[in-house]
């Protein structure tokens, strides 16, 4: 499974998916296809440590609810820590700058399809350590509120991907919003 780079459970029933606490599976895997299983709950640590990872499709399951629980135990080779002071002090100076002795959380992490489940809050601050994110998708949801903390959102997101802007995206109505 180290060489695995793309992975297609679609359709499958997969009611649970956990981390690899030890590190050795999917070094090089980039995308994770779980499209119309039977998940009610994720958590994105199962790909926090995998440094290719790009894309995750959580479409069609019944998730209601979503969770980074960083806290468990990992024993990789690779030590982690966010790049995200890392990426901001690059924008605002303008050139490369040394980057950190570590991997980043998430590192390439850019896109998370979760439309048609059973959202109905959404906290942006869940993903505040996915630096690259820049595409999420929540059409089809049942959202009632998304919660935006000021400083605690992925650097690269785009708010407008969640207005409907794209044409096919779900169109969320301005008092689903609330900033903090």
């Amino acid at each position: 499974m180290n060489s695995l780079v793309n992975l297609n459970l679609s359709y499958n029933k997969i009611q649970t998916i956990t981390a690899d606490s030890e590190g050795v599976c999917c070094e090089k895997l980039e995308s994770l296809n779980l499209i119309g299983n039977s998940l009610k709950q994720f958590d994105f640590a199962v790909v926090m440590y995998m440094p290719q990872f790009q894309r995750l499709f959580l479409g069609n399951n019944q998730i209601a609810t979503i969770s980074v629980e960083a806290n468990k135990p990992y024993t990789g080779k690779q030590r982690f820590c966010s790049w995200k002071s890392y990426y901001l002090k690059r924008i605002e100076v303008g050139v490369e700058i040394p980057k950190p002795p570590c991997a980043d959380y998430f590192a390439k992490l850019n896109g998370i399809t979760l439309n048609h489940n059973k959202l109905t809050t959404i906290d942006m601050s869940l993903f505040e350590r996915m630096n690259m994110l820049d595409y999420l998708d929540l059409a089809y949801n049942p959202l009632k509120s998304v919660k935006i903390v000021k400083e605690k959102v992925p650097i690269s997101i785009n708010f407008s991907l969640l207005k409907g802007e794209a044409g096919y995206l779900y169109d969320l109505p301005p008092e689903v919003f609330t900033r903090v």
